[in-house]
């Protein structure tokens, strides 16, 4: 398991799944792929997604980082 949903941080996952469950909602209720509402939902989950991943790879960094002090 990536090391992001280890320590402590729920409250970007939850971020990550209220954005998909708004944007699988929208999709659900008949709104098209290309509406501008979806659009939109779509690309603030991306921008969710990308703060993620840079917080994992900054972890992972600093992990590494670490570990080659010790050495």
């Amino acid at each position: 398991m990536p090391e992001l949903y280890k320590n402590g941080d729920s409250d970007l996952l939850k971020k990550i799944a209220a954005h998909r469950k708004k944007l699988v909602d929208a999709v659900e209720n008949g709104l098209s792929l290309t509406d501008d509402y979806v659009i939109k939902l779509s690309q603030e989950l991306d921008d969710v997604l990308l703060e993620a991943q840079k917080k994992h790879l900054l972890k992972k960094a600093l992990k590494e980082i670490a570990s080659s002090l010790e050495e």
